[in-house]
C-alpha cells in the first residue's frame, strides 16, 4: 500500500507545505497564466512567464537573456580554441603560461564585450590577432614565423 493510501485509510491527511503552487506572472505587463510546471519560487514562475510573454518588456528581456547565453557560449568556444592554440604553440617550442593564457582569454572577452575592436599579441615567434566577425563571433588568427634575417 502506498504512503498516500495509508494516510487516507487511517483517517487523516497530512498536508505537504513544501508543495505550493506558483502562478507565473509576467513582471513587465502583469499577464498571468496557469502553471505549466512545478516552480520552486514565485520568482522562477515569473521568469518562466517572462520568457513566454510577447509584451515589449518581455521581448526585450528575452533578447537580453539570449545575448547573455550567446556570450557565455562564445567565451566557452574561445577558451576551447585557446587550448588548441596552446597545444599548437607547444609543438613549436613556445610555451603559453597560465598568465598569458588568462591574458589572451581576457583580450578575447573584452573584444566580445565591444571594449575594443581588435588586438594583436606577439610572443616568441607567434603573432596572434583577435577580432570580431559580422556574426559577433571572436576570430583568432595566428602566424608562426620561421625565417632569418641577414644583415650584410
Amino acid at each position: 500500500m502506498s504512503e498516500y493510501e495509508n494516510k487516507h485509510l487511517n483517517g487523516y491527511v497530512e498536508e505537504d507545505y513544501n508543495e505550493k503552487t506558483f502562478y507565473p506572472t509576467c513582471p513587465f505587463c502583469g499577464a498571468q497564466e496557469l502553471p505549466l510546471a512545478v516552480y520552486g519560487s514565485q520568482q522562477q514562475a515569473n521568469e518562466a512567464a517572462a520568457m513566454r510573454c510577447q509584451c515589449v518588456g518581455a521581448r526585450e528581456h528575452q533578447a537580453k537573456k539570449r545575448a547573455e547565453e550567446e556570450r557565455k557560449e562564445n567565451i566557452r568556444k574561445l577558451e576551447s580554441n585557446l587550448r588548441h592554440f596552446r597545444t599548437f604553440c607547444e609543438t613549436r617550442d613556445t610555451e603559453i603560461s597560465n598568465d598569458l593564457f588568462d591574458l589572451l582569454l581576457r583580450i578575447g572577452t573584452d573584444i566580445l564585450d565591444d571594449k575594443y575592436e581588435s588586438a594583436q599579441v606577439n610572443f616568441g615567434r607567434i603573432k596572434s590577432k583577435f577580432g570580431k566577425n559580422s556574426k559577433g563571433n571572436i576570430v583568432l588568427s595566428f602566424n608562426y614565423a620561421v625565417g632569418s634575417k641577414v644583415e650584410v
